[in-house]
């Protein structure tokens, strides 16, 4: 199956349902059956999805914290994103008014 296009301007967040534990220092996310271990780049991008930031905002954001160059962090946020959508870990969100 082809990954989902995310544009620079798609706002994502975490659904409802989806169980999140922090254990032995790694963030663990399940929905039905199925749970993933984030890494830290992962589980930071992950609690960035609270449905007001857009990709773009989120991979500035990594790119500052993680010294990375900014296109690189948007377009592995992007393709993170899409993964966890793939895996009903994420949805996708209208983006606030200020952010339109």
């Amino acid at each position: 199956m082809a990954r989902q296009q995310i544009g620079i301007g798609a706002v994502p967040r975490r659904p409802l349902g989806v169980r999140i534990r922090r254990f032995r220092g790694r963030l663990l996310v399940a929905v039905g059956g199925e749970s993933y271990e984030l890494t830290d780049s992962a589980a930071d991008i992950f609690a960035w999805m609270s449905g007001s930031l857009t990709v773009g905002a989120i991979g500035a954001q990594l790119s500052a914290d993680y010294g990375i160059p900014h296109e690189e962090a948007v377009a592995d946020v992007a393709e993170f994103v899409s993964w966890l959508l793939e895996r009903r870990l994420a949805e996708m969100t209208t983006p606030p008014p200020a952010a339109r």
